[in-house]
């Protein structure tokens, strides 16, 4: 009967848990019950254009994928203001940050979780949004990256550190010809995105063993799995986010990399912070090469041959953001490394293409190109060893020192 009823769009049976009836008396020519019923909800308040945003989002989206993410039952301003109040279907499960340290899952299911995740993201990103393609200017990107730096460890013992990452910026300054040296033509066209893809912002539901076999098999698992993921706080096109493929890529690689121990170091006792670090490590290699083998495939799809190196600079700009988030010498050590091994990739990958249009054009002319190789160095080489066989990640994983005690058992949600 309840699959009659509708909150919004949604059916009321897809909301609640209906307790068991109680008779009632009364009632002409009925039968009258009493049913306790449970709704779960999301209630978010915040910025009210924000709030709007992700539900114009949501609403702009081809119809197939409007089922991705969950369905805005209600917005209305608060009492506050500039602010709203957003009510939303809840979905349930558990984030896949949490799911991939979660010491109960097996390593198999948290692959198979992450492969949804990236297969329900190629599926925005195989939609482009009309003729206008990426705007990839490194300038802004790099003035930002170092606005960031200089603001997030502003007064903290890692002078050294910010100090070669400057010059790592000055350096990109000079390669930013390299950045854009191909036509506009060249960039991807603009592209449906989430926007905000770090861990937090995937919910991966495990249904029941009868649930999984009733129902349709999700993704490519076959009818046996018993996973499915969906999405949430998409940001899209806004101007955090520039419609770029890439940059949702490198938002959950960075986030894989190292900044999901972050959080867990900030929020964890001790005890369980070593139990949960040890579980995500068995997958963690393979989880960054399970987002490279992604990157590749797109980049390949879409003639992106500028991938790698939007790939790094996004990268950098990800973790720089972090910087405000965790103060701890630890933390803000692993982050500067990390900004700094991703800013000399950006570099790298840069001149690398360069190198090879340059030796393309030669080969055009009928000139020699044995010896035009470029002479890359080891960590790029052995990137793109990694990247092409899908089954190693980069060295130097910068972030992977974060690993030990919390100093700030606080919790803050991924």
């Amino acid at each position: 009967m309840l699959n009659r009823l509708r909150l919004g769009d949604v059916p009321l049976d897809s909301l609640v848990q209906v307790g068991r009836p109680i008779p009632l008396d009364g009632g002409l020519r009925c039968t009258t019950s009493y049913h306790k019923l449970t709704i779960e909800l999301v209630v978010k308040v915040g910025d009210y254009g924000e709030l709007a945003g992700q539900v114009q989002f949501i609403e702009r989206l081809p119809e197939r994928f409007r089922a991705l993410f969950p369905v805005a039952l209600n917005l209305q301003p608060s009492t506050q203001a500039g602010e709203g109040v957003l009510i939303m279907e809840k979905i349930p499960g558990q984030s896949l940050h949490d799911f991939l340290f979660d010491p109960s899952q097996p390593p198999g299911s948290k692959l198979e979780a992450l492969r949804l995740t990236l297969e329900k993201l190629r599926e925005l990103h195989a939609f482009p949004l009309g003729e206008e393609r990426c705007s990839r200017e490194a300038g802004p990107w790099v003035a930002r990256i170092r606005e960031r730096v200089r603001a997030g460890i502003d007064g903290r013992a890692v002078d050294r550190r910010s100090l070669r990452i400057d010059e790592l910026l000055l350096t990109l300054d000079a390669a930013e010809p390299l950045m854009r040296s191909s036509p506009r033509s060249a960039a991807p066209p603009l592209r449906w995105i989430h926007g905000d893809a770090q861990a937090g912002n995937f919910i991966v539901t495990t249904a029941a063993p009868e649930a999984a076999e009733a129902g349709p098999p999700q993704g490519r698992g076959g009818a046996g799995s018993r996973l499915s993921v969906r999405l949430i706080d998409p940001l899209g096109g806004s101007g955090e986010s520039p419609g770029d493929y890439v940059y949702d890529l490198s938002r959950l690689y960075h986030w894989l990399d190292g900044v999901g121990l972050c959080y867990e170091e900030r929020a964890r006792p001790a005890a369980e912070l070593e139990q949960r670090h040890g579980s995500y490590v068995a997958v963690r290699d393979r989880s960054k090469a399970t987002v490279l083998s992604s990157l590749r495939d797109t980049a390949e799809a879409l003639g992106d041959k500028a991938h790698l190196q939007w790939f790094f600079l996004y990268s950098a700009f990800h973790a720089s953001g972090k910087l405000k988030d965790f103060t701890s010498p630890r933390a803000t050590s692993a982050l500067c490394d990390a900004i700094s091994f991703y800013l000399r990739m950006t570099i790298g990958s840069s001149r690398l293409r360069g190198r090879s249009s340059r030796r393309s054009g030669a080969e055009h002319l009928g000139r020699s190109s044995r010896n035009t190789r470029p002479d890359l160095s080891p960590e790029l080489e052995t990137f793109e060893t990694g990247l092409h066989d899908g089954l190693t990640a980069p060295p130097a994983a910068s972030l992977n020192a974060v690993s030990s005690a919390p100093r700030d058992p606080g919790r803050e949600s991924p």
